[in-house]
C-alpha cells in the first residue's frame, strides 16, 4: 500500500508540474502574441507616418517644422545628379532658414519691409530664395564633381581652418561669430561647410581651368581663323564689324587717337614704331586675345598720336564655362514645385506665375541697384 501511495503521489506531482508547464507555455505564447500585436501596430503607424511624410515632401510640398526635424536626422534626397551624387533635404531647408533669417534681420536693421514674408508678394519672394537656395546647392555639386575629376579635393577640416581665418579678420573672431550667429543661426562649423567649403572647390576649379586653357579653346579657334582670313587679304574693317567683342566693333574697330601715356594696352606702345598699314600678330590678355591694325599717324600740340583698328575676342568667363558645363549633367528634381530644365541647365518653378514673378522681382532689383549707382556717381560729381 506505502509503494502503491507513493507512486500516485509521484505521478500526480508529475502531472501537476506538466499542467504548471503548460500554464507558462500558455502565458509565454500569449505574451509572444501580444508583442507581436504590437509590434505589428507600431509598424503599420511607422510606415503610415514614413508614406505620409513622403506624400507631403514629394508630393504635396510640405515644408514646415516636423518635416524639418525629421529631415536633420533622415537623408532625404530632394535632386540628384547623374543618378548617384544626392542633395539633401536638410541642406535645403537650414539654408533656407538662414537667408530667410538674415533678410529678416536686415530689414528690422533698417525698417524696409522688402522681406515682408507674411504678405503674398513675400512668400512669393520667398519662394524665389528657396528656388536659388536649390540652384545654389546643384551648382555647388556639380562644381564639386568637375573638381574631384581634375584630382581638387578639400577636407572639412581646411574649410575650418580657412574659415577661422575670415572669421578672424581684424582680430575680431567672436563679434564675428555673434553676428553670424545673430544673422544666419550658424555656428562655426556651419559657415565652414556651408560657405567656405564649397567657395574652396569654385575658386580651385576656375584656376585650374584657366590653367588649362579650357576657357580659351573658342576664342583660340576665332584666333586662327582671322589669322588665316587676314592673310587672304580680308578687309580688316570688315573683319572686325563681323568678329570683335569690343564696342567699335560698329566703326569697324577703329578707335580714337592716342598717344603713348594714354594707350589702352601696355602691348599698343610698341605700335608707334610700325609703318602705317602694318597688322601685327594678336596678343594676349587677361581679357582675350587682340588684332591691331596701325591705320593712321599724327601729332597734336607736338604729340605724337596713332589712330588703329582693333579687333577683340573675349575669352569665355569662367561663369559662362559652367553654365556650358551644368547642361550636360543629368538632374532630377524630386520637390514637386521645381523641375530641371535641361538645355538651359537651371532649375524652375512648375507654376509659370512664379516663374513670371522672378522675372519681374529681378528686374526690379536690378533697376534698384542702378538707380543707387547713378546716386552714388551724382554725389560724386557735386562733391568734386
Amino acid at each position: 500500500m506505502d509503494i502503491k501511495k507513493g507512486a500516485d503521489q509521484r505521478v500526480a506531482v508529475k502531472k501537476g508540474q506538466l499542467k504548471k508547464d503548460q500554464l507558462k507555455k500558455e502565458e509565454s505564447g500569449e505574451i509572444w502574441r501580444e508583442f507581436l500585436r504590437l509590434g505589428l501596430i507600431a509598424l503599420t503607424v511607422i510606415v503610415f507616418c514614413f508614406g505620409a511624410l513622403v506624400y507631403g515632401v514629394y508630393f504635396a510640398g510640405w515644408q514646415n517644422s516636423l518635416v524639418d526635424a525629421v529631415a536633420s536626422g533622415l537623408p532625404l534626397p530632394i535632386a540628384s545628379i547623374e543618378g548617384n551624387k544626392m542633395i539633401y533635404l536638410n541642406d535645403y531647408s537650414l539654408n533656407s532658414k538662414a537667408i530667410k533669417r538674415f533678410l529678416e534681420s536686415k530689414d528690422a536693421a533698417s525698417g524696409d519691409q522688402k522681406f515682408d514674408f507674411g504678405s503674398e508678394d513675400g512668400l512669393k519672394k520667398l519662394s524665389i530664395i528657396k528656388k536659388n537656395i536649390l540652384s545654389e546647392l546643384i551648382e555647388n555639386k556639380i562644381i564639386r564633381i568637375l573638381a574631384e575629376e581634375k584630382g581638387i579635393n578639400f577636407s572639412l577640416d581646411q574649410a575650418k581652418e580657412i574659415g577661422d581665418q575670415i572669421l578672424n579678420r581684424e582680430g575680431k573672431k567672436e563679434e564675428n561669430v555673434s553676428s553670424m550667429r545673430m544673422l544666419y543661426g550658424w555656428q562655426r562649423d556651419d559657415f565652414a561647410q556651408r560657405v567656405v567649403l564649397p567657395l574652396l572647390y569654385r575658386e580651385k576649379l576656375e584656376e585650374v581651368i584657366k590653367e588649362k586653357g579650357y576657357l580659351d579653346l573658342d576664342t583660340k579657334a576665332k584666333v586662327e581663323d582671322i589669322k588665316k582670313q587676314l592673310a587672304a587679304g580680308e578687309d580688316f574693317a570688315r573683319l572686325a564689324e563681323k568678329f570683335s567683342d569690343s564696342p567699335s566693333k560698329s566703326s569697324g574697330g577703329l578707335l580714337p587717337a592716342f598717344s603713348v601715356e594714354e594707350s589702352p594696352f601696355p602691348e599698343l606702345k610698341t605700335v608707334f614704331s610700325w609703318p602705317v598699314g602694318k597688322i601685327g600678330d594678336p596678343f594676349e590678355t587677361d581679357e582675350g586675345w587682340h588684332f591691331v591694325k596701325l591705320e593712321k599717324k599724327n601729332e597734336e600740340n607736338g604729340v605724337a598720336k596713332i589712330e588703329i583698328r582693333h579687333i577683340l575676342l573675349m575669352k569665355k568667363p569662367f561663369a559662362e564655362w559652367l553654365e556650358d558645363q551644368k547642361k550636360e549633367f543629368s538632374v532630377k528634381i524630386f520637390l514637386p514645385e521645381y523641375y530641371w530644365h535641361q538645355k538651359m541647365g537651371r532649375v524652375y518653378f512648375k507654376d509659370d506665375s512664379l516663374n513670371e514673378f522672378e522675372v519681374k522681382f529681378n528686374r526690379a532689383y536690378y533697376e534698384e541697384k542702378a538707380e543707387e549707382l547713378n546716386l552714388m556717381m551724382r554725389v560724386e560729381e557735386n562733391n568734386k
